[in-house]
């Protein structure tokens, strides 16, 4: 089947198999490798990308039901103004996601900010629940989004070259 779609804000068409899992599509022939999988059920989080701008476990979408989207990866939102605050608040509150993790993370801060440019810890818990990963200190986290929110605000940041 061939399936057309925006990738990373580039024209994309692939013929393949129309139940291929986006995430393997993305890794294996795009060769965007930083969309992980690491359970193929939806329940640690380190797929998550931007499907029409919105977050979604790549783990769960069939290729079919990307046909004619946008999809943005940690490869492309990492040449953004939005991944480059939520960079700086990490940063600064010394919390670094591990490879593993890090996209899931970045996506899930990303869309809460933009829900909710001032997130309570109790948001901020909710909205990472999706993220499961051993690298975790929530402490931290907590720290980095709220250093997060004020970068964005105030555009204190600097844009990763």
């Amino acid at each position: 089947m061939n399936i057309s779609f925006t990738l990373n804000g580039e024209a994309a068409t692939i013929d393949t198999f129309p139940d291929k899992r986006l995430a393997d599509l993305l890794r294996e022939d795009f060769g965007l490798l930083g969309t992980k999988c690491g359970c193929y059920a939806g329940y640690c989080g380190t797929c998550i990308l931007l499907l029409n701008n919105v977050i979604v476990l790549s783990c769960l979408i069939p290729a079919f039901a990307v046909k004619e989207s946008s999809i943005v990866t940690i490869e492309g939102f990492s040449k953004t103004d939005e991944y480059a605050y939520i960079r700086k608040g990490f940063n600064k509150a010394k919390y670094q996601p591990c490879e593993y993790c890090a996209s899931g993370k970045y996506f899930s801060v990303y869309a809460l900010l933009e829900m909710n440019p001032h997130p309570t810890d109790e948001e901020v818990f909710y909205a990472l629940s999706g993220n499961r990963c051993r690298c975790d200190d929530i402490h931290s986290i907590l720290k980095g989004v709220h250093f997060a929110t004020i970068a964005k605000r105030t555009g204190n940041y600097a844009k990763k070259t």
